[in-house]
C-alpha cells in the first residue's frame, strides 16, 4: 500500500514540475503602466474621506478628553453629588426634565 502512495506522490511531483506557468500577453504591462500613470492622487481623497479618516484618528483622543474632563468636573464639584449618585442608582427616572424642571 505504501508503495502505491509513493508512486502517486512521485507522479504528482513530476506533473507539478513539468507544468508551464501562464504568461501575460505582451500588451498587459503597457496597459498596467498606462493605468498607473493616469491615476491622479488628489482625485482619490474627497472631503468625506478626509473627514472620515480624521474622525477615526481623533476618536480615542476625544473619548479620553471627555473622560478626563468629566472626572475633573466631578472632583471640583461642578456636578452635584446627589445628581451623580441619582444617575448611577436609577438613570431611568432621573431625566433631564426632572433635573431642570422642564
Amino acid at each position: 500500500m505504501k508503495k502505491g502512495f509513493e508512486r502517486l506522490e512521485e507522479a504528482l511531483r513530476q506533473a507539478h514540475g513539468s507544468r508551464v506557468s501562464p504568461e501575460p500577453p505582451e500588451y498587459w504591462e503597457a496597459g498596467v503602466m498606462r493605468e498607473i500613470a493616469s491615476l491622479d492622487g488628489s482625485r482619490g481623497l474627497d472631503l468625506w474621506a478626509w473627514f472620515d479618516s480624521l474622525f477615526w484618528r481623533l476618536a480615542p483622543v476625544l473619548v479620553t478628553l471627555l473622560l478626563v474632563l468629566g472626572l475633573m468636573a466631578f472632583r471640583v464639584n461642578a456636578i452635584p453629588k446627589d445628581l451623580a449618585g441619582g444617575l448611577l442608582q436609577d438613570p431611568l427616572t432621573l431625566t433631564l426634565a426632572a433635573v431642570f424642571g422642564v
